[in-house]
């Protein structure tokens, strides 16, 4: 009987040493955080295994990830999985129609963005006043005739005869009305007032004549003539001529940059932004919803393909090692102890369970050796 106890004795103890120390050894591993002093002289192993390495686990994680987890191969294959196009486009589809389908304004939606809509307008503006600047400024040297399209002059030249012709009817409809005859009548008595002693000599032949009754005919038939009509386009197409050889700082002294670049802004304001803010969006986009809908697979792949073609040079510029180094070394203490240990808990147990058999297996061994030797 005293036998067997000796024998369970030194199992047990064997077994509660083994289990302890390899207990105590995992334990050592984190704990403790800090080092630990007598005076001025630190405790051994303190701290811990993997607080005092731990810049080298921060290292050798950032390399583990990038030379065995986030290749360059692997990443390449998983973006050529037909199954992670499927996700995207579903994902892409399922969040544009969410917005598509919205009955709020433009408005709202660029609020909702954070995007102020009076600060997209005031660029607007600044763009079209640059642009409109810059150009007067780069083409100064340049003729009228050589920025017009010569397609443009072509029309241009055809509608002079139309605009001739146009004119003399305005004209014709005037002088022919009570107005323009009175007009006429006041011009004629006002060119003789003129002339002196000889004007009013030729108003005493006259007499009551109303001049106005007989210069209108006479008129008419001077509007109605085609040689007045050949003389009108003659005089508007060399005037045309001339404005074609006008140099770009001519025409701004006629008309300046910042006043077209205001009228050009104002009408974009008017006609285009302010009704565009007020639209709701799944009326703006009600032509295009299908389209673009239908489009989102070959979109989706051609940014695949892209990242396939340059995922060497995203995962440099990301530097994802030095990322993983960062984010360890950052990690309090606890919490790098809390992760290890929640992927490696249920093996450190076995390896305290481990040491508690061996200590108990070399118990056993001891106390028989003890017995024999007694």
């Amino acid at each position: 009987m005293n036998a067997l106890m000796q024998i369970l004795f030194t199992v047990g103890l064997g077994a509660a040493i083994g289990g302890y120390t390899n207990s105590l050894a995992i334990k050592m591993l984190f704990r403790p955080y800090e080092p630990k002093y007598i005076g001025k002289f630190r405790i051994p192993f303190t701290p811990g295994l993997i607080p005092r390495r731990r810049a080298e686990l921060a290292e050798q994680m950032g390399k583990m990830v990038v030379d065995h987890l986030l290749t360059k191969d692997a990443i390449e294959a998983k973006l050529m999985q037909p199954a992670l196009k499927e996700k995207i486009v579903m994902f892409v589809q399922v969040e544009l129609m969410k917005w598509f389908e919205s009955e709020k304004s433009v408005k709202e939606v660029m609020d909702k963005l954070g995007i102020d809509y009076l600060s997209v307008d005031n660029q607007l503006n600044r763009f079209i006043q640059q642009t409109i600047q810059r150009y007067f400024y780069t083409n100064s040297h340049m003729k009228v005739g050589e920025i017009i399209p010569s397609e443009w002059q072509e029309n241009v030249e055809k509608k002079i005869p139309e605009v001739a012709e146009y004119i003399l009817l305005k004209a014709q409809t005037y002088f022919a009305s009570e107005e323009g005859k009175q007009r006429l009548t006041k011009m004629a008595n006002d060119f003789l007032l003129n002339k002196g002693m000889l004007g009013g000599f030729a108003q005493m032949l006259l007499g009551n004549v109303d001049l106005g009754e007989k210069l209108q005919p006479e008129l008419m038939k001077f509007l109605m003539h085609d040689g007045t009509r050949q003389t009108v386009t003659s005089v508007l197409m060399k005037e045309y001529e001339n404005v074609k050889q006008w140099d770009m700082k001519k025409v701004e002294e006629y008309v300046q940059a910042d006043a077209i670049a205001s009228t050009i802004s104002s009408f974009v304001k008017k006609n285009v932004t302010a009704p565009l803010w007020d639209k709701q969006l799944n009326e703006l986009v009600a032509s295009y919803k299908e389209p673009i809908k239908e489009k989102i697979p070959v979109l989706v792949d051609k940014v695949l393909q892209y990242a396939h073609r340059h995922i060497h040079e995203v995962l440099g510029a990301l530097q994802v090692e030095q990322l993983v180094k960062e984010q360890v070394d950052s990690f309090p203490t606890a919490r790098l102890e809390e992760m290890l240990l929640g992927i490696t808990r249920k093996e450190l147990k076995m390896i305290t369970y481990l040491g508690a058999l061996l200590g108990g297996a070399i118990g056993l061994v001891q106390g028989i050796v003890l017995l024999l030797i007694s």
